[in-house]
This record gives C-alpha cells, structure tokens and sequence, in this order.
C-alpha cells in the first residue's frame, strides 16, 4: 500500500471515530445495536438484568468507548 493511501485511510478512520464519538454522546446511537454479548453481558443476564437495556451506565459505556476509539485512531 503506498504512503498516500495509508494517510488516506487513517484520515477517514478518525473521521469515522469522531463522528461515532459525537453520535453516541448525544445519545443517537442505540447500545443495543453495538455491544455484543460477552462476559458482563452473560453476568447481567444471570442477575435478572437485560443485558441490552440502554440506561444511564450503558450509554456513559458506550461513550466511553467511542472516545477510545477515537483516541485510538488519533
């Protein structure tokens, strides 16, 4: 891959991350649609608690990892 293309797509995957950033702290992405299961989610399930419900925790979650992905791709 030449230089340029690699520059290219580092641009447009912080891009990306910025905007995922923006729409999950204003609250317009679902964390039902982007958290998959694992081990909290299996936990929450066996305490009775969804684990895809989308309150205050798993949306300060969901923000929380969009700003490291962000800062990942800085």
């Amino acid at each position: 891959m030449k230089p340029g293309e690699e520059i290219r797509l580092v641009k447009e995957n912080l891009a990306f991350a910025v905007a995922f950033w923006k729409a999950a702290a204003a609250g317009n992405v679902p964390p039902r649609a982007l958290i998959p299961p694992g081990s909290r989610a299996s936990r929450s399930s066996l305490q009775g608690i969804s684990p895809w419900e989308s309150g205050p925790d798993l949306s300060a979650e969901l923000t929380r990892g969009a700003a490291n992905q962000m800062r990942a791709a800085f």
